[in-house]
């Protein structure tokens, strides 16, 4: 386990004893090598989590927790590499036993033992990323049950709607090809109908299969399903050279069956295993297509329509050609505050909605099913109980008959009421965020024209007075006027620099300057307030440090003034030192400036807070020393847009240490 010396993190966060944090987490953490990407470190939680052994870990690199397809991934987060504490998203991680599961990264940037590491916390989001998904998943299948029974629907002939199934089920589930049969005119042959993905020729040798021959025509001969999620392993397939290089996982054949006659196969071939809910999702539709099958052969739509959506979790509804509720499933019923299905049956189903929806639907929703035998939109239902509003997409549609006639109309209703109570969110949100930066641009504005204005005029008579013939006593009184103006000044152009680093206006010359003589004319102008306190102020530059640099001076005298400013106003005795060196040069000089003082300190709970926007490390330091919060916020973001980073070394009554690199 490292100890404290062995590890050290930028970005404001103090040296502490990680072989404690470490053995205590109950977080799998570990420790890996920026270049070679070789676990430096791990703890326990990790040995536990993983199956690995501390030794094995530290014989591995990152890519050997991971699957294979997420190696380029890893490459390039490693490439980007981590300046600060972050995030690096969700990955999938390998077990020593094979098994993969999910973790957020969480990443640190750390020196270890000399070398450029970092420091991951791996949380196990695995339930809740795979419950995510689970949802997601049953959106797209609520959706492709929905858009399959639509294609039915409307579908013209048998060969069209069932070539749309197929289209929708190769999307829907990750299919390398979907395929259709049926049992026609010779009751012991299937016949293919349908065909997509990666096969879509309907005239091979596969598109007449004896019913009762070894895998397609079993299922026809016996009516049973066969899901199998491992296809290359089951040894029934009779092109398994083909199934490989077409990287076939899952299987799913499904008989399509109307009252326990079969009239067709649906099978499907997936790169991926399916899940519950897909096979549920397949079912489904496959029972779609079976009514379907049969409803083009003459038999009642409505009825095999109902057996289709009786599970749907959409709720849909049927009605008469004149509007009178014929069938509503579950879904439906409890959707719309119904006791049961039964109890929506002969309601005319403009009671069903609100009544301004209505008038809108009957607007939009008739002519464009009389047109084109369809309406797709957003609407509002009534729930029959509380009388409250539902908002939904309604997917409408006419069922018609083998001759053309309409038989039935039909809708498939999804609940959107989540949705729109989050666009709603987003809307106040939108406007709460834009009517606040609204009032602090107001209030910036009223600020430099009420303040700025009349200093200045402050400050330019006070300049002109000084170059009057005065006593010393008024020569001093002036003086210290003019040093109070340049006080408020200051606090004004540090929020008026804030509002432009907060709107990104905020921008950086780039001009040759003496470094040497800018730290020399900051610790000049420096010392008589440190002098004051007792306080002794020195500068230590490195020999290398080159003279003239390449920059932005004003922005720089702004950084090194206010963390100068801030050992002043902190330390009450005892000395402040300000050092610079070089950290890297090679096209661009990258320098390391440091500012040591004797001060209060700060807590290690506080370090962070710090460089926020109008914080400090104890509310009462305001009331104490004053001050805006604003400083080290801003010196921050100046720093940033100089190409470094600052952090901070410190205890309570120990004194600091504030470090910040820049490139010039």
């Amino acid at each position: 386990m490292p100890a404290a010396a062995d590890l050290a993190i930028g970005s404001g966060t103090p040296e502490v004893n990680f072989e404690q944090a470490l053995d205590t987490s109950p977080i799998p953490m570990y420790i890996f090598d920026s270049a070679s990407l070789r676990f430096l470190e791990v703890n326990q939680a990790a040995v536990r989590n993983y199956g690995y052994s501390r030794g094995e870990f530290l014989e591995m690199t990152l890519g050997e927790i991971r699957p294979a397809e997420d190696l380029a991934r890893l490459e390039k987060s490693v490439r980007d590499g981590a300046t600060a504490p972050d995030s690096a998203g969700v990955w999938r991680h390998r077990r020593k036993d094979g098994s993969v599961f999910y973790v957020e990264i969480i990443r640190h940037p750390v020196s270890y033992r000399g070398s450029k590491a970092e420091l991951i916390f791996a949380l196990d989001v695995d339930a809740r990323v795979r419950a995510e998904a689970e949802t997601r998943e049953h959106g797209r299948l609520a959706e492709l049950v929905a858009e399959s029974a639509d294609a039915l629907a409307n579908a013209g002939t048998l060969r069209s709607g069932l070539q749309k199934c197929a289209d929708l089920l190769n999307r829907y589930i990750d299919a390398v090809f979907v395929r259709i049969w049926t049992i026609g005119d010779h009751p012991d042959v299937l016949e293919l109908q349908a065909s997509a993905g990666a096969l879509t020729d309907l005239d091979d040798c596969y598109a007449r299969i004896p019913v009762g021959q070894p895998g397609i025509g079993r299922i026809a001969e016996t009516g049973t399903p066969l899901v199998d999620n491992d296809v290359l392993a089951s040894g029934w397939l009779d092109d398994p050279e083909r199934a490989r290089l077409l990287k076939m996982a899952g299987f799913i054949g499904y008989p399509l069956m109307v009252e326990n006659r079969v009239v067709g196969v649906a099978t499907a071939f997936a790169s991926r295993a399916l899940t519950d809910a897909a096979v549920l999702a397949y079912q489904s539709v496959a029972g779609g297509m079976a009514q379907f099958i049969e409803r083009k052969r003459g038999e009642e739509s409505v009825k095999n329509l109902a057996a289709l959506v009786e599970n749907s979790s959409d709720a849909i509804v049927m009605a008469t050609p004149e509007g009178k509720v014929t069938f509503m499933n579950r879904a439906g019923a409890e959707l719309m505050g119904f006791d049961s299905p039964a109890a929506a049956r002969g309601l005319d189903i403009s009671e069903l909605h609100d009544p301004a929806a209505w008038e809108d639907i009957e607007r939009e929703l008739v002519p464009a099913c009389i047109r084109s035998g369809y309406w797709r939109g957003e609407s509002r239902l009534r729930h029959r109980a509380t009388g409250e509003a539902i908002d939904i997409l309604l997917s409408a549609f006419l069922v018609r008959g083998a001759n053309g006639e309409m038989v039935s109309k039909a809708a498939v209703i999804h609940d959107i009421r989540e949705r729109k109570r989050v666009e709603d969110a987003l809307r106040r949100a939108k406007a709460a965020a834009e009517s606040a930066s609204r009032m602090k641009s107001e209030f910036l504005a009223n600020m430099s024209h009420e303040i700025r204005t009349p200093m200045n005029g402050v400050l330019a008579m006070t300049e002109l007075t000084l170059e009057t013939e005065l006593s010393e006593e008024q020569r001093d009184y002036l003086e210290t006027v003019r040093n109070s103006a340049d006080a408020l000044l200051r606090i004004l152009n540090d929020i008026l620099d804030f509002s432009k680093i907060e709107a990104g206006r905020l921008t950086l010359e780039s001009i040759e300057f003496d470094l040497r003589e800018q730290i020399r004319e900051l610790v000049a102008l420096m010392r008589a307030p440190a002098a004051e306190k007792g306080l002794t102020l020195s500068s230590e530059t490195a020999p290398e440090v080159p003279r003239v640099v390449r920059g932005d001076p004003l922005r720089l005298r702004q950084v090194m003034l206010n963390l100068i400013g801030n050992s002043v106003k902190f330390t009450h005795s005892g000395r402040i030192v300000i050092r610079t060196r070089v950290e890297r040069a090679e096209n661009r000089a990258v320098l390391h400036f440091e500012v040591e003082d004797t001060g209060i300190g700060i807590p290690p709970e506080k370090q962070e807070a710090i460089f926020a926007a109008f914080a400090q490390a104890d509310g009462s330091i305001t009331r104490r020393f004053g001050g805006t919060g604003l400083g080290l916020s801003i010196s921050s973001r100046l720093i940033e847009l100089m190409g470094g980073r600052i952090w901070v070394e410190s205890a309570a009554g120990k004194g600091s240490t504030f470090h910040f690199t820049a490139t010039f």
